[in-house]
């Protein structure tokens, strides 16, 4: 559902890149929390609008539901070529 949403109605840019919801689990069920993995940092406002998206795709409607975001590492760049094998391959 947060993917749906999150494609539906993207979150807005920051610093120039767009943050993209890579994914959403359920981490827990008392109270009921959902973890948003992305690419990077969400707004509060797009927070409080993915937990009412959650609110009303399923049922939520005044109990407390608890929203993390976990933004996905940056990956060390490689400098653009793989090291030669050793084996002499490619």
């Amino acid at each position: 559902m947060a993917d749906r949403a999150g494609r539906a109605t993207p979150p807005p840019v920051r610093g120039g890149k767009q943050p993209k919801i890579l994914f959403a689990t359920q981490a827990g069920v008392r109270p009921p929390h959902f973890v948003l993995f992305s690419s990077g940092f969400l707004e509060a406002s797009y927070r409080r609008f993915i937990e009412r998206r959650l609110r009303e795709e399923f049922g939520f409607e005044g109990s407390p539901i608890q929203v993390s975001v976990r933004v996905r590492a940056k990956r060390e760049s490689r400098g653009g070529r793989r090291p030669a094998r050793a084996d002499g391959r490619h």
